[in-house]
Formats: C-alpha cells, structure tokens, sequence
C-alpha cells in the first residue's frame, strides 16, 4: 500500500506541473497510468519496439526439369490447402519417354540374346579345334563375354529408367506441402540475383506471419533471443499476439545516414541543440534487426505496423486497487471515472467496485478498469471527447531511450510525440 502512496503522490506533483505551469490552459487532458496509481510491479516501465509485419516460412515448389509442365492451377495470392494440386506434367510426352525406353529395353535384350548365340556357337567350335586353333577362339570368347557383362549392366539401368518412368506416369499431380498462401508463379521460368533457377511456385505457410523491428545495442538485454513478447497493434494497444524473439541478426547492424561507417548512430546534442559530431563516435549506438515469431497470428496484415514489448505478465489479471478520489458517486449504484479511450478521447466508465480499504481510502476494481486503461483525476471542467496526455512512471525518467516507445507512451504525450524503437521497414 506504501507504494501506492508513493506513486500516486509523484503523480499528483507531476500531474500539477504539466496542468498548472505558469497558469497556461492545456489542450488535452492529462490521463494517468492505472497500473502506476495500483502500484503494479513492472507495469507501466516496459519498452515498446516499432515492428512490421512481414512473411514468415516460404516454401519453394520446384518442377522436375526432364518433365514438360501441363498447367499450372494456382495463381499469385490464392490460399492452398496442404494436399491440393498446384500443376501438373504433361503426360503424352511422359508416356513417349516410357515407349521410348520400353523399345530400348527390347533392342538390348535381342542384342544380349544374339551375343550369347554367338558365344555358345565359338565354345563349339573351339572344342572342335586344334590346340594350335583353340588360343583364337579363346580370346573372341572373352571379349564377347566382356561385351556381355556391359550389357547386362547397362539393361539393368535401362530397366531403372523404365520404373522412373512409370512412376513419374503415375504421378503427374504436384501437390502442396502445406496450407498456406500462394507468393510467387515463374511459369517462364528465370534465374534470381544470384543466378539460381526460380521455383515454379513458392508458398507462404498460412499464419506464418513474422515481425520485423530493429533494437539499439544499449538495450540489447532487452529482448534476447527467445525472451517472449506482446505485439500490440498501433491503432488500439488492447488489440494484441504473442509471440518471441527468434533471432537478432547481429551481423547485420542497420545502415542508415549520418554514418560513414554505414551503421545508424545516435548522436549526443551540444548545448545549441546540434548533433555533436566530434563525440558521435564515443556515443554511437548501431541498431540491428531482429525477429519475432508470432503465435497464431489472426487478425495481422502483411506489411502491418505494431509494437513490440517483453512479455512480463502485463496483460494477465491483476488485483486492482485505486484512491476513493479517482472515483465519482463511489456511493451511488453506478460510481464512474474519467478514462482514455482506445481512440485516446476522454470518457465517462462506469466500474464496479468492492472490498473498501478505510484505513488506505482504496477501492478493489473489479470491473470496468485494467493495469493497461489510464484515467483522469475527476474535475468539473472535464468533458467527454477531449483528447487525452498520458501519463505513466516514465514521465519521471529522464534517461529514455530513443529506441524504443516506452509503454503507455502515445504520440499525444506532454512535450512532443513518443519515439519509436527505429521503425522496422
């Protein structure tokens, strides 16, 4: 309880300098974390990464390139189901290969057949012969008998060639490994950047969607490779997935201007309000992307923009308990408080409370509010539909990082719109 006192009390001063300074009218009305007034451990302090969503596993399908294809049946952006025909071979040219071997395979026997004739007919004669007369004949045997074992190895291939053949006949169907959605058909065919022949068909696997964002290297404790994550859309942050970091690709730091060096740098400010070059080399801070593998993924778009912040429990049910003052008809049958909505304007919500604290003048939420919601001090000069200034724990400090987008944090923050960890593009 002492430190809910003590939030709500940094708070409340802060809340007056931003509201009262030199007795200027603001535009907004000032909001306050729900989970900093709680006192909720961690909530509130969590760094949100800029991301965009981009595709996940890609599956090639490549055509056997002795076979002749008959028809392709998908096009560019189709959704496939795993087992579903995406082309198939022409088989009359499958069936002329066949033929065509068939009567090789026939040829080759004939020719063994003669060959045999032929050595059983010298091995008579030779037994007829002298013993001056026997060394020719000998030596015709064994070269016929080395042509003999050539061919019996070569009809055996031959008879290999045939059995492809006939199972090639007997699968001219090219199916989907996968459910999941058609990326790209090449049926002329072409090479990529590096030369390689392209697939005839790649795929995308459905829901297989992955998010891009980039990470300063004086957060990198951040997010390391496996930690799990919340993904929060930009157009309303109780819109969320999750998922985990898979990897952050440190070989590859971001390239961007003002770099010689061809990595992104933060540059400290001079006293002018300039970047200071001559200290950009001690204070650079290169930026690296890094990826996310998302669970489920319903709902994203490819090519979306969201936030990225380390899963510690944020989202999952927490004992709410908020001051009496925050609370308007606290004894009527429908007390309500002043909160931001998810289009960031102000108004009326009725919850319902419980369990009063009379020595903590403390109310348990149990319906209407969570850790995530902000709301306004009550004031009879507020009205519904006036934006909003959130305010939560990070207003107090001073060392934000300009990689990331500190929780709570909207571009309708006092002083200036929040910054972004490096927008993934």
């Amino acid at each position: 309880m002492k430190k809910i006192l003590t939030f709500l009390g940094a708070a409340i001063l802060l809340l007056a300098l931003l509201t009262g300074c030199g007795g200027q009218e603001t535009t907004s009305v000032t909001v306050q974390s729900v989970s900093m007034l709680a006192g909720l451990q961690g909530a509130g302090q969590v760094n949100r990464y800029a991301g965009i969503v981009t595709a996940g596993k890609q599956t090639d399908v490549k055509k056997d390139d002795s076979r002749t294809v008959a028809k392709v049946l998908v096009a560019v952006g189709d959704s496939v189901t795993k087992g579903q025909t995406l082309f198939t071979y022409d088989t009359a040219t499958a069936q002329l290969d066949l033929d065509k071997a068939q009567l090789q395979y026939q040829q080759m026997q004939l020719d063994i057949e003669a060959q045999e004739t032929q050595k059983a007919q010298l091995e008579q004669e030779k037994a007829a012969a002298t013993a001056d007369g026997q060394l020719s004949y000998t030596t015709e045997i064994n070269a016929i008998e080395n042509a003999l074992r050539e061919a019996r190895y070569n009809l055996t291939l031959q008879q290999k060639e045939i059995d492809r053949l006939r199972t090639a006949m007997g699968e001219n169907e090219v199916k989907s490994p996968m459910d999941g959605r058609v990326l790209a058909v090449n049926e002329n065919g072409g090479t990529d950047s590096s030369g390689n022949a392209k697939p005839l068909v790649s795929l995308v696997e459905t829901g297989g969607y992955q998010i891009k964002g980039r990470i300063n290297e004086m957060n990198r404790t951040d997010l390391p490779e496996g930690t799990s994550v919340i993904i929060r859309s930009r157009v309303d942050d109780t819109v969320l997935w999750k998922g985990s970091v898979s990897r952050i690709d440190w070989e590859n730091p971001v390239s961007g201007s003002g770099s010689s060096s061809g990595v992104m740098m933060d540059k400290t400010m001079s006293a002018t309000g300039g970047a200071s070059d001559s200290s950009a080399e001690m204070t650079a801070a290169s930026k690296y992307p890094f990826y996310v593998t998302v669970e489920g993924g319903e709902g994203l778009l490819l090519g979306q923009h969201v936030l990225i912040e380390p899963d510690y429990g944020q989202t999952d049910t927490q004992e709410l308990r908020l001051p009496t003052a925050f609370f308007t008809d606290v004894s009527g049958d429908a007390p309500w408080v002043w909160a931001a909505s998810a289009q960031h304007k102000l108004e009326k919500r009725t919850v319902r409370l419980t369990d009063y604290d009379e020595q903590m003048d403390t109310w348990l939420v149990t319906e209407g509010l969570t850790a995530e919601d902000y709301i306004a001090f009550p004031d009879d000069t507020l009205k519904a539909g006036a934006a909003v200034s959130r305010l939560d724990v990070n207003a107090f400090d001073t060392m934000v990082d300009s990689d990331s987008a500190m929780s709570g944090m909207g571009t309708d923050m006092p002083g200036g719109s929040a910054s972004t960890a490096g927008v993934a593009e």
